[in-house]
């Protein structure tokens, strides 16, 4: 039984039209760069392997030294949050192959994540985005002046993956538009790659 309020689709598309209109903040597009910052604050990380949690150091190294795959997940998306894990894990090892890495941002007090990580089999890292402040900086993050269920108002996270390369320039973008809209892993691949063929390059000439 799904325990999460969930976002409606109203409030969704509300949020959505604010991100079309908003100057929308530079680092958000492709092609520029941001400025997120991860820290090694274990209490902000969570990290699975086929399901089971896992407890280890926590390498920056790995996420901030080579292309990064980027996903921002909220439970409160119903199946369309679920459907984004479990394509992110399905790629997730091709990612790796190709040079890059991969990471989840959630918000804070993020509901079952243990149980969804255990009955999906997942093998992903999730990192939490303590206040919202990166998914604010990306323009993911909406208050609604029209509210959900009769609230005065809602603050909506849109559901979005970046990948960026190793200077963190974006290399692309896609905010999910409707439900059905989901991303293209050939091309989130395809950007893995040739972000880490630049660095490849830099490191041997």
């Amino acid at each position: 039984m799904n325990t999460y309020t969930l976002y409606d689709e109203v409030a969704l598309n509300e949020a959505r039209l604010s991100l079309n209109k908003q100057t929308v903040s530079h680092s958000a597009l492709s092609g520029n760069y941001t400025d997120l910052r991860l820290t090694a604050d274990s209490n902000r990380w969570y990290e699975y392997y086929n399901g089971a949690i896992t407890h280890g150091y926590i390498d920056l190294k790995k996420f901030n030294n080579k292309p990064l795959v980027i996903a921002f997940y909220s439970g409160k998306w119903g199946d369309t949050g679920l459907n984004l894990l479990r394509s992110l894990n399905t790629i997730q090892a091709e990612v790796k192959a190709n040079g890059g890495n991969l990471l989840v941002i959630i918000p804070e007090g993020e509901q079952h994540l243990e149980q969804i990580a255990w009955l999906n089999s997942l093998t992903l890292s999730f990192y939490v985005d303590e206040q919202h402040a990166l998914a604010q900086q990306l323009g993911l993050y909406h208050e609604l002046l029209s509210g959900w269920n009769n609230e005065a108002a809602q603050k909506v996270l849109l559901p979005a993956i970046y990948v960026t390369d190793a200077r963190r320039k974006v290399t692309y973008r896609h905010v999910y538009h409707n439900t059905g809209n989901s991303f293209s892993a050939g091309e989130v691949i395809s950007a893995v790659y040739s972000s880490a063929l630049l660095v490849n390059k830099k490191e041997f000439i």
